[in-house]
């Protein structure tokens, strides 16, 4: 995944070509306060007023809020979910870098990447080629589109298209096209048969809806039967790296060009499209899962509220409330949950009663209490046993929640609610604490998309003091520069994000003054990014971090000390004589320096 054959002047080329204001325009709104100097609200945490700070000239991103911040690619990093790789490839994309050094396997991902990407829109094109055609079948199609209200306009913006009833139709368009028919297997638009292993068209007599992510490239295609197949909706297969039902949320890419102030997720095709087509550009689908934890922090990019609308059947199933309790936890986006009353579908309530639909919306219940109500069907509400039943799904939820605000606030409304004492709940919460995280340590460990353990945090085993001392690094300019005349090194700090952030400063000083957004172009696994992000964050420009360098001598004892006691525990733990020499030899280097 990593691109650890690019230089370090390509990439900043790429960030000298890439307007940092353009580029957080397209998902925040800046307003500019002086030359070079933007602010907007927050992408990645809820804040009604605006503390995200943009400085054009440096190229570089703060919020004075969560503390997030970088350059350019952690912007991206971190606004697209993808990592330093993906984010280097879309502006090296953007700027117009053509990135030439790339291993083998790197060329080949990227390829594979484009001839998916290349075979998607194809297929998009002709399946509305298609329904747009004077042909017995476009013809079918249109009329199946009227039969449900959708007007040629709404179906063009997002895309429809018609499967005709040909075996091959789309096997043929992709030859002539120069399509891999294996990349049309691979993507699950072509079968292929057990006898004989011939090649067809999956999609046949199908009403065809093109499934985008949020930058509006086809991915994936779902299809609705019009000649009365018993499987109603079937949807072209998940392909990893490229489509993943639960990463996405269907017309997004629509609904992102509006910015609601908060997003409806429903289940089907038509549900979005229809609402859209009467001003309702909030609608959004969840690709036919329960709304995934991915799926929520993909919403909270652009909105602070998600409304999950349900019809009364789905609402209760136990399977649902499962997937919901997940979410309880999600900081920075308010979840709600609303129904629709007699199995009404929100296509059918915008067009017959949108009273209706505004009703149910503004009726929506908060997470917490929607479960609750929920763990109450089948029981008495005033019985002891029905009381009990709905305090013990309460705790379970208080218990993942990580933000004390918004934990103390529940709290208070369930103890209310209950005529408990809030400090019996705290009790019990803190229980279930104990019992997730036991629960959570006994699972085996997740394996990410090539089998490798995933990485850990970027502040694990980062101590205060070293979080202290690298800000101030990063901060002044000349503070590095004053720390290698002192003696001191990236040798002092943990082994880790801490010493690969620290080796980067002190490289980045041996050129001159340090600048922030160039040490963290010297970085490229994800955990010492992330890390120099957190602390670029969290400078403060009001600060004199040039006298807080000065004591470095303090703080390099303490962290000697630290980094001693860590190597004689290591020395004791060596199975080998050469490992055991040379640590050594290092922890009688740093007791020297510290003497």
């Amino acid at each position: 995944m990593g691109l650890g054959r690019v230089s370090q002047d390509t990439k900043e080329l790429i960030r000298s070509r890439v307007d940092m204001v353009a580029l957080v325009s397209e998902y925040v709104t800046l307003e500019q306060r002086s030359p070079g100097d933007f602010w907007g609200r927050c992408p990645f945490h809820e804040e009604r007023s605006p503390s995200f700070h943009v400085l054009a000239g440096k190229g570089l991103f703060k919020c004075f809020g969560c503390g997030k911040g970088g350059d350019v690619f952690r912007f991206v990093e971190e606004i697209e979910g993808v990592g330093f790789g993906d984010a280097l490839r879309r502006l090296a994309e953007r700027a117009g870098v053509v990135l030439s050094e790339r291993s083998p396997a790197e060329r080949a991902r990227d390829e594979r990447r484009v001839a998916l990407r290349r075979a998607s829109e194809l297929a998009a094109e002709f399946f509305q080629e298609v329904l747009w055609s004077e042909t017995p079948a476009g013809a079918k199609g249109r009329a199946a589109l009227r039969e449900r209200g959708v007007r040629e306009e709404t179906a063009r913006a997002f895309g429809l298209g018609l499967a005709p009833d040909d075996w091959g139709a789309l096997r043929g368009f992709g030859a002539r096209r120069g399509i891999d028919p294996e990349v049309l297997v691979e993507l699950g638009l072509l079968g292929r048969s057990r006898q004989g292993g011939r090649l067809y068209d999956f999609f046949r007599d199908r009403l065809m809806f093109p499934i985008r992510d949020e930058q509006g490239k086809v991915v994936a295609f779902g299809g609705r039967t019009l000649c009365g197949d018993e499987r109603k909706y079937m949807n072209s297969r998940e392909v990893p790296e490229f489509y993943e039902k639960r990463r996405l949320l269907y017309g997004l890419d629509q609904a992102r060009k509006a910015r609601p102030k908060r997003l409806v997720v429903v289940e089907g095709y038509f549900d979005v499209v229809v609402p859209h087509q009467h001003g309702r550009c909030e609608f959004v689908a969840s690709l036919g899962t329960a709304f995934t934890v991915e799926q929520a922090r993909l919403a909270r990019r652009y909105v602070d509220e998600v409304v999950l609308l349900f019809d009364g059947d789905e609402a209760g199933a136990n399977a649902t409330l499962r997937a919901l309790a997940h979410l309880v936890g999600e900081e920075g986006l308010a979840v709600k949950v609303a129904r629709l009353p007699g199995g009404l579908d929100p296509d059918e309530a915008v067009r017959s009663d949108p009273t209706v639909l505004d009703r149910a919306l503004d009726e929506a219940d908060d997470l917490v209490g929607f479960i609750i109500e929920e763990s109450l069907r089948g029981y008495e509400r005033s019985s002891p046993a029905g009381q009990e039943r709905a305090v013990r799904a309460a705790i379970k939820l208080l218990a993942r929640i990580p933000d004390k605000i918004r934990l103390f606030r529940e709290l208070h409304q369930v103890a209310a609610r209950f005529g408990l004492p809030e400090a019996v709940l705290r009790e019990e919460i803190s229980r279930a604490e104990v019992q997730q995280r036991r629960s959570v340590a006994r699972r085996p460990r997740a394996q990410g998309p090539l089998g490798s353990a995933p990485h850990a945090p970027a502040t694990e085993g980062v101590s205060p003091a070293e979080r202290y001392l690298l800000e101030a690094l990063l901060a002044a300019p000349d503070g590095a520069a004053r720390v290698l005349e002192q003696g001191g090194g990236a040798h002092y700090f943990t082994p880790g994000a801490a010493q690969r952030l620290a080796a980067a400063i002190f490289e980045c000083a041996g050129s001159g003054p340090v600048d922030p957004a160039k040490v963290l172009g010297l970085l490229e696994d994800s955990a010492a990014r992330a890390l120099c992000s957190e602390l670029i964050g969290r400078i403060d420009p009001e600060k004199d971090y040039a006298r807080e360098v000065e004591g470095w001598t303090s703080l390099r004892r303490r962290l000697s000390k630290r980094r001693r006691a860590e190597l004689l525990r290591r020395i004791r733990a060596a199975n080998d004589d050469e490992t055991r020499r040379r640590l050594l030899a290092l922890h009688q280097q740093l007791r020297e320096e510290s003497a």
